[in-house]
């Protein structure tokens, strides 16, 4: 995605895609593969003179890590799970419960005491009660004893207008590129998340210019029936999904640059790699939030802001693909994918049904992931900050609109991130076997 020279940052000549299904996401892997290959000397080094390590400082790391513990069962811990400090098995067994109906688990004591007395102790109906306690209060300036209107203003921003009951319903309408040029100022309270939806704002409309180049003739919408900002689909082929994938690697970098302050201080090298370990996961919430509101009811996934793909279109795909692709093998892989990723991820929002403003929190957290968190000690001290003032907002944001059991809700969206978590990790898996195929190289 980025290589690093001694003085400025370079875009790769080669063209990762950015297409969000499974599919897609097959070319985005493989273009990062492939530029690890063939830089890897280059980025080990950029990656020890950027992070500056030192053995005192590993060592206090080690020391910090040894000291990380489950919130709920109390097992040491090397990351977090669903925003908290929390083990592994911990939430798992939280998504489990959520999915079915918690309301049949029993104590086994009676009491609700079991997780007091004994961290371990294996009573789901305790284990699961705890769970909820860690997440609703996971900001210790959120807490249950916390009157949002008491907070300054510094912490929260209300509206300076006066917003209509349709313009605050922030579920009943759709962010894209149009909504750029909406002069109004937004009903949004949350700061943070706010920045977040200008900048998606200003990713799409860079996304739906840039494509205008890459669309094919016979797409290209003429004088006479021209619509202005409105977006016309067409099938995604072999070489406009990966150009639209370098357009789509500028955009990403263009709305951290525009969102997030540490990003915006990082050296040029850093940056390439912050996203190169983000991209994967941003991307497909995005075109997994795109498919949702425009092909609710198919399997039709974006290879694009403007292109499409299809279990129709798939074989236009493979057609302008490299001469030696088993197109029969991977034709028949890519549909069984599609229907695979479709079923992961686009389903499982459109039960859930995010909200816009919790859309936003879902894009900054996939931006700001755990895998990003493993590169070294500085990006993780950024993610798990920036992650913690995403979750600092959403705590507010459920507070305000008078949700104050909102655990559940809030495990529902954790749940829907870590389902699309899964859905780009099959995706890489899959990509091994496309090269088998000579669809990658």
């Amino acid at each position: 995605l980025a290589t690093a020279s001694r003085d400025s940052l370079h875009l790769s000549p080669l063209s990762p895609s950015l297409s969000f299904s499974a599919l897609s996401c097959f070319l985005l892997v493989s273009s990062l593969v492939s530029v690890a290959q063939q830089r890897s000397t280059r980025l080990v080094t950029a990656i020890d003179l950027f992070t500056n390590r030192t053995m005192a400082g590993d060592f206090l790391f080690l020391e910090y890590e040894k000291k990380r513990r489950c919130l709920i069962c109390g097992v040491p811990i090397t990351e977090c799970h669903l925003g908290i400090d929390s083990c592994r098995a911990c939430s798992v067994f939280y998504k489990r419960t959520v999915l079915l109906n918690p309301n049949y688990i029993k104590c086994k004591q009676g009491n609700g005491q079991c997780i007091t007395v004994e961290p371990t102790s294996n009573c789901r109906k305790c284990r699961f009660i705890k769970f909820c306690e860690v997440l609703a209060r996971a900001n210790d300036n959120v807490g249950d004893s916390v009157d949002t209107e008491e907070m300054e203003d510094s912490e929260l921003i209300t509206s300076t207008s006066n917003c209509s009951s349709s313009e605050a319903d922030a579920s009943s309408s759709f962010i894209d590129h149009t909504s750029f040029f909406n002069s109004e100022p937004s009903c949004s309270d949350p700061p943070y998340l706010d920045r977040i939806k200008r900048g998606f704002n200003l990713l799409c409309l860079i996304r739906k210019t840039g494509e205008i180049s890459t669309m094919p003739d016979e797409f290209l919408p003429k004088l006479a029936d021209f619509e202005g900002t409105n977006l016309r689909f067409y099938p995604g082929t072999y070489k406009t999904v990966l150009a639209n994938g370098k357009i789509a690697a500028a955009a990403v970098c263009d709305f951290a640059n525009a969102t997030f302050d540490d990003f915006r201080e990082l050296s040029e090298m850093a940056k390439g790699l912050v996203i190169l370990h983000s991209m994967m996961l941003f991307c497909h919430v995005e075109a997994t939030y795109r498919a949702a509101h425009h092909f609710p009811n198919c399997e039709t996934v974006f290879g694009g802001y403007t292109t499409i793909l299809t279990q129709n279109t798939v074989e236009l795909f493979l057609e302008s693909s490299p001469v030696g692709v088993h197109r029969e093998d991977a034709l028949r892989h890519a549909k069984k994918n599609m229907s695979r990723g479709a079923k992961i991820s686009k389903e499982t929002f459109l039960r859930v049904k995010p909200t816009q403003m919790e859309v936003f929190a879902l894009l900054g957290l996939a931006f700001w992931n755990n895998e990003l968190a493993s590169v070294n000690d500085h990006f993780m001290e950024m993610v798990e900050r920036n992650r913690a003032a995403i979750m600092k907002e959403v705590h507010a944001m459920y507070k305000k609109q008078g949700k104050p059991d909102y655990a559940m809700r809030l495990g529902d969206v954790l749940c829907l991130l870590a389902n699309m978590e899964k859905n780009v990790t099959l995706a890489s898996e899959d990509f091994e076997m496309y090269k088998l195929m000579n669809l990658f190289t």
